[in-house]
């Protein structure tokens, strides 16, 4: 018997230590699991939606939200298939008018990039391949041209962006833009140059800031491109608030001095680079790897969002078919004015676009329109509301 009983036990640890090896081995992040206690947490509130016609995209490069005059207040957004940026009134949820821009001619400006609106007659618009900006108004006349590019030793070459998580801003006679360095797609030298670059407004010149690539993480080792840049926000003091891809951490700068603070998900372990550097390797890191995207500062709240993206596997041991770069889980890290760690909401897959947000004073809305949400409304810019409170 005693004999019988000590199978029984030996068989039982056995299972227990499986079951534990099967879990640690499982890198797909499938539900909320981590228990950690936080002082905040995001609730969901209701539904928004902003209806579309059969041209607009159910998809935005850049939102921005615009307080006008009057106390009319706008929800925009870039539809690159008209090239127009659309005003919707923020609180009615219709649609207000169309800045549609020509892609040739006196007033032609390419295909838009970005922009960033200062008021209804100064709205600035990165356009023909983010090498050149241009000043219009509300009526899509372009009043000035700034020729946005340079390549030599001090500076590289550089194609600017611009979009929710990399806004243009307007800072002391500045127009300061994101710039992805050029040059081979896996070079490990990219930290030696700038992300961040400007237009001098009063002396018409495009200049580099001093603001490269932590060295630390990017000297000696191979990234897929994308993680080879950093999403910003602009605090209420005027400084940048910057998220590399694959760093744990933020970095705070006013191009002066820069600070770092530590900004790591609970859901991240790790985020290995490219033992091989090429496409293939390249395209799966970026479908499937962690890495970190836009931050955002609330001013209504004073806090800071970071998003975390989740480890997925390539294919879907379900259906046997490729998992969509956006299919995966992802979190919000909540971090307080002192980016002390708040909260953390885990978000699960296939049911937001975690590239398209805005934040107003109700909260922080996240867009709907996945393209894997089975509940997916392709005639409706739709957002989720997330209020932040007390836990």
């Amino acid at each position: 018997m005693d004999k019988i009983y000590t199978i029984i036990i030996y068989i039982y640890f056995l299972c227990l230590l499986f079951l534990v090896n099967a879990c640690t081995q499982n890198n797909n992040i499938e539900t909320s699991t981590i228990s950690t206690e936080y002082s905040q947490k995001l609730f969901k509130k209701e539904k928004i939606c902003f209806p579309l016609d059969d041209r607009a995209d159910t998809k935005a490069v850049t939102i921005l939200p615009y307080y006008g005059k009057n106390n009319k207040n706008y929800l925009t957004f870039l539809s690159k298939s008209e090239n127009a940026i659309l005003f919707y009134y923020l609180h009615k949820n219709e649609l207000a008018f169309k800045v549609k821009y020509k892609l040739e001619g006196p007033n032609g400006v390419g295909s838009i990039y970005g922009y960033t609106i200062v008021d209804f007659d100064s709205i600035f618009v990165l356009g023909t391949r983010g090498y050149k900006g241009y000043l219009t108004d509300t009526s899509a006349v372009v009043k000035e041209t700034f020729v946005l590019e340079k390549s030599d030793a001090e500076t590289h070459s550089v194609d600017l962006s611009a979009a929710t998580r990399e806004p243009i801003t307007v800072k002391d006679d500045k127009l300061i833009f994101k710039g992805i360095p050029g040059g081979e797609a896996f070079a490990s030298d990219r930290y030696k140059y700038s992300i961040f670059y400007y237009w001098d407004l009063l002396n018409n010149e495009f200049k580099s800031l001093d603001f490269p690539l932590p060295e630390n993480l990017y000297k000696d080792k191979h990234w897929v491109w994308t993680f080879q840049e950093g999403n910003y926000t602009v605090n209420d003091k005027g400084q940048f608030v910057v998220s590399h891809e694959v760093a744990p951490y933020l970095r705070v700068t006013d191009f002066n001095e820069t600070q770092t603070y530590e900004s790591k998900s609970d859901y991240i372990d790790d985020i290995p680079p490219l033992s091989k550097p090429d496409i293939e390797s390249g395209l799966r890191q970026w479908k499937t790897e962690n890495y970190y995207r836009d931050v955002a500062y609330d001013k209504y709240r004073n806090v800071y969002y970071r998003f975390a993206l989740h480890r997925q596997e390539l294919i879907d041991e379900k259906t046997g078919d490729e998992n969509p770069w956006d299919s995966r889980s992802w979190s919000i890290i909540i971090m307080d004015s002192a980016f002390n760690k708040i909260g953390e909401k885990y978000m699960p897959p296939k049911q937001y676009f975690f590239r398209d947000w805005f934040i107003t004073e109700e909260g922080l809305f996240i867009s709907n329109n996945n393209d894997n949400n089975p509940n997916l409304d392709e005639d409706c810019l739709s957002f989720t509301l997330f209020e932040l409170k007390d836990v």
